[in-house]
């Protein structure tokens, strides 16, 4: 009876599996089909502007041949204004990037003149007594500040 009920486990698992597999296959096919359609559409509208592109060269007398400089000179122009938009978007970035600098520095000068008005506080009352210690920290603080405002820059 334990060699049956295995074999029943294995059948239900293998149908269990092909089922798994099926949706699968389905869900992929489904997919695919949508594809197909927007492929098919889209070349209709491909084949409806080519057509609406003869007749106007037919009604007009104009050989396929004059266009071919034509469409060298567009393709030249698409590829500027890929270019320029490039650009644009690089020069964007570095606005947005120079703004971010200038934000940091500002907050760097902040600080810095936030720590130069707690040493002055704490050096100035006693000058000759100034020691190693909270006022070396506050030293090396406003040095690391300065140097981001030098890198910064």
């Amino acid at each position: 009876m334990s060699e049956r009920l295995e074999e029943i486990d294995a059948i239900v698992d293998a149908i269990y599996k092909d089922r798994i597999e099926l949706r699968e296959f389905v869900k992929n096919a489904l997919e695919q089909e949508e594809k197909v359609d927007s492929m098919v559409h889209i070349t209709k509208l491909k084949n409806r502007e080519i057509r609406e592109l003869s007749d106007f060269l037919k009604e007009r007398n104009i050989p396929l041949k004059a266009l071919s400089p034509l469409v060298t000179v567009m393709n030249y122009v698409q590829e500027l204004e890929e270019q320029l938009k490039d650009r644009d978007s690089a020069i964007s970035t570095g606005i947005h990037v120079s703004n971010l600098i200038k934000k940091q520095n500002k907050r760097y000068r902040e600080a810095r003149d936030d720590l130069n008005a707690i040493y002055d506080e704490n050096h100035r009352p006693y000058p000759s007594e100034y020691e190693s210690g909270y006022l070396d920290g506050l030293d090396r603080a406003i040095g690391i500040v300065d140097e981001a405002l030098e890198d910064g820059q």
